[in-house]
């Protein structure tokens, strides 16, 4: 009898530790979600800031206005779109629920689903986010002939949520803009990263409202 209490006072032990580490690992993934959320709303707040600005460069250019406030606009655009904004999404307490057959198991086949589609939904997310952000880099409309650059300054950028002081020489335009306008390969350029740029928004939200689902999910869900 006393052997029988040893082994279950054991297990008793061992589903303690469970039910610890399965709460820890819930508290991990709310964790988790609220800290991407606070990243798309600085995100939100970057484009919001910057994508006007490119976009108004990007049509003084295709005007070809030769005025002085048109060069004005359109160097304001060149010296904005050096830096791309994207999002680095956090996965790894999620992607370590729904490998793990232990966690899954104490979810019933509704929510086990649901789980394994936010983190499918995620991944995709990320790699379309990732080539908006990349991408433009490919196109790089600041080696281009009508462009050259200024002296070295001390720039301040936001980036991520995050102030940086950057020593830089900021793409300028070199030529009148009725000359620029003909330069394919910098109105090209900058097209391409504002046609890229300008689907974070809707990206950036569609993720957002995924993380509220999930942590509306959790409220009424346990792991």
């Amino acid at each position: 009898f006393g052997v029988f209490l040893g082994v279950q006072a054991v297990e008793w032990q061992a589903e303690r530790q469970i039910e610890k580490d399965f709460s820890e690992i819930r508290s991990l993934f709310i964790e988790e979600t609220h800290n991407n959320i606070e990243k798309i709303k600085a995100l939100q707040i970057e484009l919001a800031e910057n994508l006007p600005l490119v976009s108004k460069g990007v049509e003084a250019l295709l005007a070809c206005d030769d005025s002085e406030g048109a060069e004005s606009v359109i160097n304001k655009a060149l010296k904005t779109a050096v830096i791309t904004r994207g999002l680095k999404i956090e996965r790894e307490v999620l992607d370590s629920i729904v490998s793990s057959e232990a966690f899954l198991a104490r979810a019933d086949r509704l929510e086990r689903q649901r789980l394994k589609d936010f983190a499918a939904f995620l991944k995709l997310m990320q790699t379309e986010i990732d080539f908006m952000e990349l991408e433009p880099f490919s196109h790089l409309y600041w080696v281009a002939p009508s462009v050259t650059f200024t002296d070295l300054k001390n720039s301040q950028v936001n980036y991520a949520g995050m102030d940086m002081k950057l020593s830089m020489r900021n793409p300028i335009l070199n030529v009148p803009v009725d000359q620029a306008c003909q330069d394919n390969q910098l109105v090209k350029g900058l097209r391409v990263w504002e046609h890229l740029q300008l689907v974070l928004p809707t990206y950036s939200q569609m993720v957002h409202q995924a993380m509220i689902n999930n942590l509306s999910a959790l409220e009424v869900k346990s792991l």
